[in-house]
């Protein structure tokens, strides 16, 4: 699915550009002789194509389930009950990259000032957080074989997750 995904974009961008520019979405390219028109946002088209392959790929994890699966939850959930977590989890990854590829379209079209686009990761990454909230904050992960000797068998990350989303998308280490 990402072959024709990517031979989609790589056939359909060329055919993109005086759209964009009949759009007004352009600028020119000052590191040229000439300094030539070009197309901005041609990120949009790929995003667009990127997000419409996740949604097409999302019921192959859970193809298991579809077949008599029991459809249950809370209470009267049993081993074999639709993985409801497995879906928050796609579904919060989606919707956080679904809101940076807007709010970055939104920052080309709008010319969105420094002061503001700091803020737009933390924005985005709200949907990750909101996961690991109602997953009871499961942020342990499993270390591979060759780092147990020293970090143990799980490490808990904590408040770590937060600290990247709304500290570390805007300065480096």
């Amino acid at each position: 699915m990402s072959v024709i995904a990517s031979l989609m974009i790589f056939t359909t961008l060329p055919n993109l550009k005086e759209t964009f520019i009949n759009a007004r979405l352009y600028g020119k390219d000052i590191l040229k002789a000439g300094k030539p028109i070009i197309p901005e946002t041609m990120g949009l088209p790929t995003a667009i194509t990127y997000l419409i392959t996740l949604f097409l790929f999302m019921p192959f994890p859970f193809i298991d389930w579809f077949q008599g699966a029991n459809l249950e939850y809370g209470e009267n959930a049993s081993l074999d009950t639709f993985p409801y977590n497995k879906l928050g989890e796609v579904l919060s990854a989606i919707l956080a990259i679904q809101s940076m590829v807007l709010l970055g379209f939104a920052d080309d079209v709008l010319d969105v000032r420094w002061r503001y686009k700091l803020w737009f990761p933390a924005l985005a990454g709200v949907p990750l957080l909101m996961f690991y909230y109602t997953n009871k904050g499961g942020t342990t992960i499993m270390m591979p074989l060759q780092l147990e000797p020293y970090l143990g068998k799980n490490v808990d990350l904590g408040k770590y997750p937060c600290w990247i989303v709304f500290d570390r998308t805007n300065f480096a280490f």
